[in-house]
């Protein structure tokens, strides 16, 4: 008997619901490595994987999957999670694509501490895992991109209390690649961090002023004496103490910025909020471009919110899959942010 188009929509949504469950189970796992046992997978294991004349990715790769307890010999899930997302998660960096980024060669920093804040230098560790992009978005599927070195690798670490708070790693030098891309004129910056994005723009010559807009003084005090004037482009770079909320309800709109930089969270876990009520701003400088930190991933919380409300409606029929999916497109989730009461 043939199927009707109905049984075809109902195994489609099927299909949908399958990849946003897997998507949600590798990141789960994913999140839980990385916040318990970054150093799980160390020199001493690869070594002994590598003895086989494994790809070091490969082998990582491998490893990794036992420590998620994925088999795909016994689970037909488990070998998706295997081939499709580990092996678009797992990349072994090259240090010196980023021990040659501008900002490493150029801004020598010193380790000091100023009231609550502490500016120092940390290490991964041979074969210690951390994201290293955006979450890679393959059609319907979402890929956390974790990555290593083979050599331990040093970098700048800005601290609040014992906290990580900012950090120039591959992660932030990848993530602020498009931006900084894309900055040009009168440029505006929500956040202040170790200045990595307002440094990089400042060698841009198309950029002509970076306004940067922090909060926390010990911040501004501790950029100021020890990390601004390592900039060659100094001149470029005004710093105003204020609340982002504040600035952009009150004075932003009147300066006419070309464009707009938000980098106020500190990772996904916190941002999401924030770049939701930032969104609704972009409304009163609607002549100046925004990009935000980390977008693609901040994406992927909202649309997991997304999801849970809509698939009641997609199991009744009253949602068809092709509608279920565009509401689940980036562009949709952008155009939501301005109002979250649709969800």
């Amino acid at each position: 008997m043939a199927k009707k188009a109905a049984d075809y929509e109902g195994e489609y949504l099927e299909q949908i619901i399958n990849i946003l469950n897997m998507n949600e189970r590798f990141l789960e796992y994913t999140a839980a490595y990385l916040q318990n046992e970054p150093r799980l997978i160390n020199k001493s294991l690869m070594d002994s994987l590598l003895n086989e004349e494994c790809d070091p990715e490969i082998a990582f790769g491998a490893a990794l999957s036992a420590a998620f307890g994925l088999d795909g010999e016994k689970s037909k899930e488990d070998r998706i999670l295997e081939r499709r997302y580990m092996e678009g998660s797992v990349k072994r960096l090259c240090p010196d694509e980023y021990k040659n980024n501008s900002y490493y060669k150029n801004i020598k920093l010193p380790e000091i501490k100023k009231g609550s804040w502490e500016l120092r230098y940390e290490v991964f560790e041979p074969y210690e895992g951390f994201i290293y992009d955006d979450i890679l978005r393959d059609g319907i599927y979402e890929i956390p991109q974790v990555g290593f070195f083979d050599i331990p690798f040093v970098f700048p670490a800005v601290l609040e209390g014992g906290r990580e708070w900012m950090t120039i790693t591959p992660n932030e030098i990848n993530t602020m690649k498009g931006p900084i891309e894309r900055a040009k004129g009168r440029v505006l910056t929500y956040g202040l961090g170790m200045g990595y994005f307002a440094y990089m723009a400042s060698l841009k010559e198309d950029v002509y002023s970076i306004t940067v807009i922090e909060r926390e003084p010990d911040i501004i005090s501790l950029f100021k004496e020890y990390i601004l004037p390592e900039f060659e482009y100094k001149d470029k770079i005004n710093i105003i103490q204020s609340d982002a909320f504040t600035y952009a309800e009150n004075f932003a709109a009147k300066e006419n910025f070309d464009y707009a930089f938000v980098d106020i969270w500190h990772d996904a876990l916190d941002g999401l909020e924030l770049y939701i009520k930032t969104k609704k701003l972009e409304k009163l400088s609607p002549r100046t471009k925004y990009d935000y930190w980390a977008e693609k991933t901040l994406l992927t919380s909202l649309r997991k919110m997304v999801a849970e409300q809509l698939l009641p409606a997609a199991k009744e029929k009253k949602l068809a899959p092709e509608e279920l999916l565009n509401m689940l497109s980036d562009d949709y989730l952008k155009k939501l942010a301005y109002d979250i009461r649709k969800i």
